[in-house]
């Protein structure tokens, strides 16, 4: 994150002590302390004007009113006919008749009234506002445990072992991956990214992955896979054209090492072989949710032990740092080839570290996800 500015930061503090004296988070014994104490302040000026000075100002007066109707919203109100006869004394003592006095008061008062109630007004309003802030932001934390709780860190199957790393730029995201054993021999894993973030992207999500989650173990084929999916989203989507997923689906065969594999739009996987030759996984298709009728390539790979898979979302490689450069697809080839004996939990780490250092310390502007296959030994 930036460094917060100065006038953020006394923004920041006003904020909190309107919020700790005005709405009603002091108990009501310090709210009848504070309203004592303001309320001989009012008196004790006033009296010291009205001995020294022929005339009042106005705003004098009105500046009381506006703050008990802020602090104390209609209970405020009862300070304008005190208000009213301070000012009607003064009008006298500069030598107005009582009969342009009272018109003065008629006018003062309505003025007065009017501004009293806006602020009682847009004070309920804010604290309207502040409370149902303070709701929204514990729902999203909810949906933010609860969204982790849907994905594992990682699993050791029979040969291969997984491992996940997600950060989300935004309390909820619809980055996601996920991996399941199948049958005897058969891994499913796959990583996906929602377009969009926010709370919509997390809702699309959660349901791809109970989607991933059943059909998952029906069938090896990643094609069929998405196919069926694409059906679903295009049901839920209807014709909103600006949502979509994309998708990268693998099916791994324990027994023969061969890798199956779909994509949906999504980046090509990096395979990072024992021997330090890095090669992409490829293969052709749309993202799901943009046309009706579409299908994906399904292609097939050999994997041998000590080889490494990395899946990974736009969140990487369109990482920015403060002078909005990209970390680009070039630096995580890099990476890998210049950490491919250390262990997978390590390259992960590596990899979050160099983009964390790239971005210095820049907010990111989408969600970060990682997925590395290992196949062991």
């Amino acid at each position: 994150m930036k460094d917060r500015s100065p006038a953020f930061s006394i923004l920041s503090f006003l904020d909190d002590w309107i919020e700790f004296f005005a709405f009603r988070t002091k108990e009501p014994a310090h709210r009848l302390f504070l309203a004592l104490v303001l309320l001989v302040v009012w008196l004790s000026t006033i009296f010291l004007l009205m001995q020294t000075a022929t005339t009042i100002r106005v705003d004098l007066v009105l500046i009381p009113i506006v703050g008990a109707c802020f602090f104390f919203r209609e209970k405020g109100l009862l300070l304008i006919l005190p208000s009213l006869a301070v000012h009607h004394i003064s009008l006298l003592k500069a030598g107005h008749t009582i009969s342009a006095a009272l018109v003065w008061d008629s006018l003062e008062m309505v003025i007065w009234s009017a501004l009293a109630f806006f602020t009682i007004v847009t004070v309920r309003r804010y604290t309207d506002v502040r409370r149902f802030k303070e709701r929204l932001q514990r729902d999203l934390d909810l949906a933010k445990t609860l969204q982790k709780a849907l994905i594992s860190p990682k699993f050791e199957f029979r040969n291969i072992r997984v491992l996940g790393h997600i950060e989300q730029s935004m309390e909820v995201g619809g980055d996601f991956y996920f991996f399941r054993p199948f049958q005897e021999n058969y891994v499913v894993f796959c990583i996906g990214d929602v377009m969009g973030k926010g709370i919509f992207a997390s809702m699309l999500m959660a349901i791809f992955m109970g989607y991933f989650y059943e059909w998952g173990k029906t069938s090896t084929s990643p094609s069929w896979i998405l196919e069926k999916l694409n059906r679903r989203a295009m049901l839920l989507l209807e014709e909103n054209l600006e949502c979509f997923a994309t998708v990268f689906y693998g099916v791994y065969n324990e027994e023969t090492r061969v890798l199956r594999y779909s994509s949906a739009g999504h980046h090509h996987a990096l395979l990072l072989r024992k021997e330090g030759d890095l090669e992409s996984l490829e293969a052709q298709g749309l993202p799901v949710g943009v046309l009706d009728s579409c299908q994906w390539e399904e292609r097939e790979i050999v994997l041998s032990a000590g080889d490494k898979v990395l899946l990974y979302t736009d969140g990487i490689s369109e990482a920015k740092d403060p002078q909005g450069n990209i970390f680009e697809i070039g630096r995580l080839r890099d990476i890998l080839r210049s950490n491919g004996t250390v262990s997978g939990e390590e390259l992960v780490q590596r990899i979050t570290t160099s983009v964390g250092d790239f971005a210095a310390g820049a907010a990111p502007t989408d969600d970060m996800t990682l997925v590395l296959v290992e196949v062991l030994n």
